[in-house]
C-alpha cells in the first residue's frame, strides 16, 4: 500500500465526528502543557547621587505579588 493510499484510508476513517474528536484529543494529550511566563524589568532610579542603592534594592524587593520571583540585579554605579 502506498503512502497516499494510507493517508486516504486514515482520512476516510476519520470522517465521523466522534473519531475526529478522539484523534484530536489523543494528539493534544501528547503535547506538554505550556506555562506562560513574563519578564518584567524595573528600572529604579534614586532621587540623587547620595541615595543608598543597596537599601533601595532591599526595599524594592519587599514587593510581593502572587507567583513573583525576584531574579538577580544589575547595579550600574
Amino acid at each position: 500500500m502506498s503512502f497516499g493510499a494510507l493517508k486516504t484510508k486514515k482520512l476516510l476513517n476519520l470522517n465521523r465526528p466522534s473519531e475526529r474528536l478522539e484523534a484530536y484529543a489523543e494528539k493534544k494529550s501528547k503535547k506538554p502543557e505550556l506555562i506562560a511566563k513574563s519578564t518584567i524589568v524595573l528600572d529604579v532610579k534614586p532621587w540623587d547621587d547620595e541615595a543608598d542603592i543597596k537599601e533601595l534594592e532591599k526595599v524594592t524587593r519587599t514587593i510581593e505579588i502572587d507567583d513573583l520571583v525576584w531574579g538577580t540585579s544589575k547595579s550600574c554605579q
